[in-house]
């Protein structure tokens, strides 16, 4: 399995921001599948506060990037601030890397 946080801190600054932009919308898409099986007034709202949790740091953390902020999370320790979340969730940080696959950059080596 590929390692998120060698990853996350080889890709570049633009890099970064593509990764995390496409992690929050993965998210939107994995909480809408969990509202659609919520049963009203039975609803364990852990999956759903994580989300948002991890949707608010890695905005707060684009925002960050984009405007050139050194006091930002450094790569590495903002990189396992998003596996902690992914293992909450249950989600398998290869997958989310796979998410660049899709990259135009990507794409343009092959």
């Amino acid at each position: 399995m590929t390692d998120l946080i060698a990853a996350y801190t080889a890709f570049d600054r633009r890099r970064q921001v593509e990764f995390l932009i496409r992690v929050a919308h993965r998210l939107t898409v994995i909480a809408r599948e969990d509202i659609r099986d919520l049963t009203w007034g039975m609803a364990d709202l852990t999956k759903p506060r994580t989300i948002n949790e991890a949707q608010h740091r890695i905005m707060g953390q684009l925002l960050k990037l984009r405007i050139n902020d050194r006091q930002r999370y450094p790569d590495a320790v903002f990189a396992s601030i998003l596996k902690d979340y992914f293992a909450v969730l249950n989600i398998d940080p290869a997958d989310m890397l796979k998410l660049m696959d899709r990259s135009p950059q990507r794409a343009e080596a092959k």
